[in-house]
């Protein structure tokens, strides 16, 4: 599957969410490639030497000032951390962003008891697939109406555990996260006693479909914040925005 960051799977449709990313760095590190030119800068106003003790500053801004000088920069694997850490911030983590959106459009009320029953069971669907195996670190996800508010669908934002990144990538990119979604959702529909409006049970005709489900792999800060500001309905940009707010964003991401 192509991962494309700039296309959000929103009501069984693919559509186009603008991004604006300034630069390929995230903002912890560009303030403290900022501490670094100014204290590079003080050091040639001066004609000293970087890692000189002339001038007061912390060792590891030396070290960069001196690094810069030769070229080198930043980078996500190596350094990021560190930076991170220096500045005293959480650094950033691969995330992923997954849209379910049920071929259900239309076929209840999400008003009615059956829609607030098929709101309960896709939440425990959901969160039963988040908290399954220790993948993610932490999320955020919110269940909409559609546009025309009669099409019950969700985006999920989740944290992949560093610890474990490699596996739960080789997860997704395998499609293995929505064969355990749909597995989640058999056995949440299926426990209840009656069929929802006429719905199959579990994912029969619901998550099978080619588009059911997407997955946007997040590897810069700035496409993470868009995808996290994309969870709260003022925030939508026209095209994307439902026919009113459930309210149900959920997570502490």
């Amino acid at each position: 599957m192509v991962n494309n960051s700039n296309y959000v799977l929103d009501e069984a449709e693919n559509k186009f969410l603008p991004i604006d990313i300034m630069d390929n760095h995230p903002k912890y590190v560009l303030q403290f490639l900022e501490r670094v030119a100014i204290y590079k800068r003080l050091c040639d106003e001066k004609g000293i030497f970087y890692l000189e003790d002339k001038i007061r500053e912390d060792p590891y801004v030396k070290s960069w000032a001196d690094n810069l000088a030769m070229g080198m920069s930043p980078n996500r694997q190596n350094t990021y951390p560190r930076i991170a850490k220096f500045m005293g911030i959480e650094p950033f983590r691969t995330a992923v962003m997954i849209n379910i959106s049920p071929n259900w459009k239309g076929k209840f009320d999400i008003q009615s008891p059956v829609g607030k029953l098929a709101i309960k069971r896709m939440q425990k669907s959901i969160e039963g697939y988040l908290t399954s195996c220790n993948r993610y670190s932490k999320w955020k996800y919110v269940i909409e109406c559609g546009s025309e508010g009669n099409f019950l669908h969700s985006h999920i934002v989740a944290q992949i555990n560093p610890q474990i990144e490699k596996s739960v990538v080789t997860h997704l990119n395998k499609g293995n996260h929505k064969i355990e979604l749909m597995k989640h959702w058999d056995k949440n529909f299926k426990s209840s006693p009656t069929y929802l409006s006429g719905i199959k049970k579990g994912s029969e005709g619901v998550l099978k479909g080619k588009f059911a489900i997407q997955r946007i792999l997040i590897r810069k800060e700035e496409i993470l914040n868009d995808k996290l500001a994309y969870l709260i309905e003022e925030n939508k940009p026209e095209g994307h925005k439902n026919a009113y707010d459930l309210n149900l964003l959920s997570g502490d991401f």
